[in-house]
C-alpha cells in the first residue's frame, strides 16, 4: 500500500502500525548483549579479509564532495563528476496469497537474470540499480524467521553474492532498507517503548530511544553477517538508512499537545511547543543517522550512507503523504549523511521546484541528492509518449535545482495483482522508457532538447475556455495529468489552445470526460500562422467516459499556432481529461485544399455516397492521397478519411505535387 498521490510506490510498508509488544522474542543478537555486537564490530575488517580472499573486479569507488558550494558525486579514482542514472530493480515472486519483492529470497535469488538484466541497463549505458534488501523481511525465505532471533544466514550468502555480480557487471547498488523487520528480535526492540506517549510501529521506531538501540541492533548485524562474506563493498554506491522515512501525524507522540516526551538523545521536549516536538523528531532521526553511519563506517570506512523520503507537506501544501508527516530540512542541516535520496514522482500535485522547496534543498545545496524514485503510470498519464517527455523534462529541470542523480521507478513491468496502477518500467512497452532515458542515447540528462519523435506541444501552450468551475479551468487539459477541464455546462462549449510558437501538427488526441455515454458532436480546427483556419475533424459517434479520440495529420501540417475544440453536442456536459498536440519533426510543406465556398465531404469518392461534411469557405484541409472515384473522376482523400473532388477545391501550390494515388 501506498501513501496517497504515490500509487505505484510499494516501497512502503502495508501494516498501518505495530501495538506494543508485539512480538515475544527476546533480543539474543545485539540487544541484550550489546558487547557481542562490539566484539563483532571489531573482528569484522579481520574477518572479512580472512574469508574473502578473492573478490568480484574491483570498481572506482564513489564519493562525494562540495565544488563551489554545490554537493556532487564523484570517482574517487579519476576524480571526474559522476550522476547515478538507473533504476529501482523489484522481482516479484509469489509469498502465499500475494506478490512480495523477492530479488533476494532464499531458493528465489536467480544469478543468471539478475546478470543478464545488468548487462542489459549498462548496454544502455545505466550505472546504477536500487534495491530493497528487506522488502523480503519475514519468513524462511527472507531476511529474518519468526522465533529466530538475528538475520537469515542462507539469505545474507545472497546479498553478498549480489554486490559481487554488480561488480562483474559493472553496476553500481543503492541498497535499501524499508523497515525494521518484525522478527529476529528487532521489531520488538524498536517497540519497548510503545505506550501512550508512543505509538508502536514508526512513531516509536523514529522518535524513542528503543528505537535508536533497534536501528543499531539490526545494522550492526548487517554489518558484521557482510563483512563474513565475500562482499564486494567497492560496487556499493551507498546504503539507504530507510526507503522512505515518516510517523503517523495522528498518533502519539506526534498528535498529542501536552506532555514532555524524552527521545534517544536523553533530552527532554514539551509536547506544547511546535518547535519543540519538531526537534524530538529531527534530533532523534539525526541520532539514528550518526549511530548507523558509524556502524557502517566501522566495517567499509569509505561507505557513503543515505536515507530516503517522500515530498514534505509544507510550505507549498500537497496532498502527498495522507496521514504522514515527514520533515527533511532540519535533517540537510544536522544529519551527518553522505547524500539524500528525495523521491519526486512528475505526476503528483507539485511541480519540480515546489518539491525541491518543501525537501528544503535551496538552502543546502551542498548536500548531494539523488531522485531515487521518478516515474508515472497511464492512470496519472494516460500517453506513454507524454509520461517519457515529461520525465525527460523533469530530470532536466532538476538539475538547474540541485539534483544529482536519477532512478526510475521500476525495471519489469508489474505482474497482475501487484498494482492496480502500475507504473511505466524501462522494459514494458517495448523498452520504450529504457531507451528514452538510456544515458548511451541521451548523455545529458540536463539537456533541455527533445530526444523523441513527437513533443507534446499542449504542455507548453495556454488556453482559455468557454466557461469553467472553479479550480477546474482548461490549463488542466494541457498538463498531461488526469485531472482535467470541466466547463460546468451542458453542450456547445469550447477550448481554445494557443502554442508557445508555430509548429508542426501531427496529432491531436482528446481524452474525453463524459457522464453518461451516448451521441458526442466533436469539431477540431486548427489556426495557421497565415491567418487560415485548417479542417480537422467534424463528426457525431458515440463516446463514453476515460475514451481517447484521435486526429492524424499525417507527415504533419507546418505553421499551425493554435487548435480549437468544439464540443456542440453531448449528453453530458462539456469536460475534456487531457488534450496531447503532437509535433512532427519532419519538414516540407503538407498538401492543403480549400474552395471558394462550402465543398461536401463524402465518405466514399462517389456524389452517390451521402455527405458526412462540409469544407467551409476560408476552411482549408489536408489532403494525404489521389484516388480514382466514380466515373474515373479525380478526388482527393482527406486526413480525416473523408473525399472531396478535387475539381472542386483548390489544392496548395507547394505539397500536393508529391500527393500518392491510391
Amino acid at each position: 500500500m501506498c501513501a496517497p498521490d504515490m500509487p505505484f510506490d510499494l516501497s512502503i510498508r502495508t501494516e498501518p502500525c505495530v501495538t506494543a509488544g508485539r512480538g515475544r522474542l527476546r533480543l539474543i543478537a545485539a540487544g541484550a548483549f550489546p558487547w557481542l555486537l562490539a566484539l563483532a564490530l571489531a573482528l569484522a575488517p579481520a574477518l572479512a579479509l580472512t574469508l574473502a580472499p578473492s573478490l568480484a573486479q574491483a570498481q572506482d569507488r564513489i564519493g562525494v564532495r562540495v565544488v563551489e558550494g554545490e554537493g556532487e558525486f564523484f570517482n574517487t579514482v579519476t576524480g571526474e563528476s559522476f550522476r547515478p542514472r538507473g533504476v529501482n530493480y523489484l522481482e516479484f515472486r509469489p509469498a502465499g496469497y500475494y506478490r512480495e519483492d523477492r530479488v533476494l529470497a532464499v531458493g528465489g535469488y536467480d544469478e543468471a537474470v539478475i546478470a543478464q538484466d545488468f548487462r542489459n541497463l549498462r548496454a544502455e549505458g545505466y550505472d546504477t540499480v536500487r534495491i530493497f534488501f528487506d522488502h523480503c523481511s519475514n519468513g524462511r525465505a527472507c531476511m529474518t524467521r519468526q522465533s529466530v532471533a538475528g538475520l537469515n544466514p542462507a539469505y545474507m550468502d545472497n546479498f553478498a553474492a549480489l554486490t559481487r555480480l554488480a561488480a562483474r557487471e559493472g553496476i553500481y547498488l543503492v541498497l535499501t532498507s524499508n523497515d525494521i523487520p518484525d522478527h529476529g528480535g528487532y521489531g520488538e526492540l524498536a517497540n519497548r517503548e510503545a505506550s501512550d506517549l508512543f505509538a508502536g510501529y514508526r512513531n516509536a521506531h523514529f522518535m524513542s530511544a528503543s528505537g535508536v538501540a533497534a536501528f543499531e541492533a539490526y545494522w550492526g548485524d548487517i554489518m558484521a553477517a557482510l563483512a563474513a562474506r565475500d562482499t564486494n563493498w567497492s560496487a556499493v554506491l551507498g546504503w539507504s538508512i530507510l526507503n522512505e522515512e515518516w510517523i503517523f501525524k495522528d498518533q502519539p507522540p506526534w498528535s498529542l499537545t501536552s506532555g514532555v516526551i524524552r527521545n534517544g538523545t536523553g533530552a527532554s521536549y514539551d509536547l506544547s511547543d511546535p518547535a519543540q516536538k519538531r526537534a524530538a523528531l529531527s534530533d532523534n532521526l539525526v541520532l539514528i543517522s550518526t549511530r548507523v553511519r558509524d556502524i557502517v563506517r566501522a566495517t567499509d570506512p569509505d561507505a557513503l550512507v543515505g536515507m530516503g523520503f517522500f515530498v514534505p507537506q509544507f510550505p507549498v501544501p500537497t496532498g502527498i503523504g495522507g496521514d504522514w508527516y515527514v520533515d527533511t530540512e532540519p535533517l540537510l542541516a544536522a544529519a551527518p549523511l553522505d547524500f539524500f535520496d528525495f523521491h519526486a514522482y512528475y505526476d503528483a500535485d507539485l511541480d519540480i521546484d515546489q518539491i525541491t522547496e518543501n525537501f528544503g534543498m535551496p538552502g543546502h545545496p551542498d548536500r548531494p541528492v539523488i531522485m531515487g524514485e521518478v516515474g508515472s503510470s497511464p492512470g496519472f498519464i494516460p500517453r506513454a509518449e507524454t509520461a517519457l517527455r515529461m520525465e525527460q523534462e523533469w530530470m532536466a529541470r532538476s538539475c538547474e535545482l540541485g539534483w544529482d542523480g536519477w532512478l526510475h521507478w521500476g525495471y519489469k513491468p508489474f505482474p497482475p495483482g501487484v498494482d492496480t496502477n502500475p507504473p511505466y518500467t524501462l522494459t514494458g512497452l517495448d523498452g520504450m522508457f529504457l531507451r528514452g532515458l538510456s544515458p548511451a542515447r541521451r548523455p545529458d540528462p540536463c539537456f533541455q532538447g527533445n530526444f523523441e519523435p513527437h513533443v507534446n506541444l499542449a504542455i507548453e501552450a495556454t488556453a482559455r475556455a468557454s466557461r469553467s468551475l472553479p479550480g477546474r479551468g482548461p490549463e488542466l487539459a494541457l498538463d498531461g495529468k488526469e485531472t482535467g477541464w470541466e466547463s460546468g455546462h451542458d453542450a456547445p462549449g469550447w477550448i481554445e489552445i494557443t502554442l508557445a510558437e508555430p509548429s508542426r501538427l501531427a496529432q491531436v488526441s482528446l481524452w474525453v470526460a463524459q457522464w453518461p455515454a451516448g451521441q458526442t458532436r466533436t469539431r477540431v480546427t486548427a489556426t495557421l500562422a497565415g491567418g487560415g483556419r485548417l479542417r480537422i475533424s467534424d463528426r457525431t459517434r458515440d463516446t463514453e467516459e476515460g475514451m481517447m479520440l484521435r486526429f492524424d495529420l499525417p507527415g504533419g501540417v507546418p505553421d499551425v499556432t493554435g487548435v480549437r475544440i468544439e464540443i456542440l453536442s453531448s449528453p453530458s456536459w462539456v469536460a475534456l481529461h487531457e488534450v496531447e498536440l503532437l509535433r512532427d519533426r519532419g519538414q516540407g510543406p503538407a498538401c492543403l485544399v480549400g474552395g471558394g465556398g462550402s465543398v461536401n465531404l463524402r465518405g466514399d469518392p462517389s456524389t452517390d455516397h451521402p455527405a458526412v461534411g462540409r469544407l467551409d469557405a476560408g476552411q482549408v484541409a489536408q489532403a494525404v492521397a489521389r484516388v480514382a472515384g466514380q466515373g474515373d473522376l479525380p478526388w482527393l482523400r482527406l486526413s480525416d478519411g473523408s473525399f472531396v473532388r478535387s475539381d472542386v477545391v483548390r489544392e496548395s501550390a507547394a505539397g500536393c505535387d508529391a500527393l500518392p494515388d491510391r
